[in-house]
């Protein structure tokens, strides 16, 4: 049992957003889908680590460090990280890999439930009204 980390708290979309609306420089959003994904449509302020294979590698083997200046575990924060809405965090998984680098530097780091979510909190947190299809 040494091995194994009970998985990260799951946090709804709805609850990110009014997150973000209060206090968006207590949150860390980390966004680990493709670039064009990201680019296509994410949570205002989120960070992109893109899941490549490459990254997956070097998360593999301990050599990618998280690069970005608001990735700085000396500020405590709470962080969210999402995906493409795949709840499993197998061992290999790009997020799990990206969620195990964080609990270590973070004592709060969530994982955001659903891909449908990911449009209601870019929505909400823009104070903007949208149906989600």
């Amino acid at each position: 049992m040494g091995g194994e980390r009970k998985p990260p708290q799951a946090i709804q979309a709805q609850k990110l957003a009014g997150i973000l609306r209060e206090d968006s420089e207590g949150v860390l959003v980390i966004d680990c889908r493709s670039f064009s994904e990201y680019n296509n449509l994410h949570v205002v302020g989120s960070v992109n680590l893109c899941g490549s294979k490459l990254a997956r590698k070097r998360l593999l083997k301990e050599l990618l460090v998280l690069p970005h200046p608001k990735i700085d575990p000396s500020f405590e924060k709470q962080v969210v990280v999402y995906d493409q809405g795949n709840q499993e965090l197998s061992a290999g998984h790009f997020v799990s890999l990206v969620v195990g680098k964080l609990e270590k530097k973070y004592s709060s780091v969530s994982l955001l439930e659903g891909k449908r979510n990911l449009i209601h909190c870019v929505v909400n947190t823009q104070k903007s009204k949208c149906t989600q299809i």
